[in-house]
């Protein structure tokens, strides 16, 4: 699993440096030039993370119960609930 330092960027650099990542989005077109992309900012972990979660609101929206996605993807129950929630959150 991945080790993050739980502190938090200052708004005055945090607001550039997410401008500038999604600059560098706006640019990919296709898949290959997005991996390109994401070799340069991720970890290969970061990379896996990032896919699971992005496939845990696929399935969701698919239908696919909780519990066979942990299957499908072998994450815990516990990771589905939390993308879920983060991301229909109000």
């Amino acid at each position: 699993m991945v080790n993050v330092n739980k502190k938090y960027l200052k708004a005055d650099l945090s607001g550039p440096v997410w401008k500038d990542f999604i600059k560098g989005l706006e640019n990919v077109k296709i898949k290959s030039d997005f991996d390109k992309l994401s070799e340069k900012f991720l970890t290969p972990a970061e990379r896996i993370m990032l896919e699971k979660r992005l496939a845990v609101l696929f399935l969701l929206k698919k239908g696919i119960s909780h519990r066979e996605i942990g299957r499908i993807l072998d994450v815990s129950p516990t990771t589905v609930a939390f993308v879920k929630n983060k991301f229909f959150e109000k």
